[in-house]
C-alpha cells in the first residue's frame, strides 16, 4: 500500500473517532485525540461545530 493512501485511510479512522468522542459529549477525549491525529485545526473545527453537542464537557 502506498504512503499516500496509508495517510489518507489514518486520517480517516482519526476523523471517526474524533467524530464518536463528540458524539458521546466528550470533548477532552476529543482534543486528545486530535492532538495525536492527522487532522489540521480547520479539520477538527469543523468536526466540532458539526457536532450535536457542540463541546459540552
Amino acid at each position: 500500500m502506498s504512503e499516500i493512501v496509508s495517510k489518507e485511510i489514518y486520517k480517516q479512522i482519526d476523523e471517526e473517532r474524533i467524530k464518536m468522542a463528540l458524539e458521546d459529549g466528550n470533548f477532552k477525549e476529543a482534543f486528545v485525540l486530535f492532538k495525536y491525529s492527522a487532522l489540521t485545526k480547520e479539520e477538527f473545527t469543523k468536526l466540532h461545530q458539526s457536532s450535536n453537542n457542540y463541546g459540552i464537557i
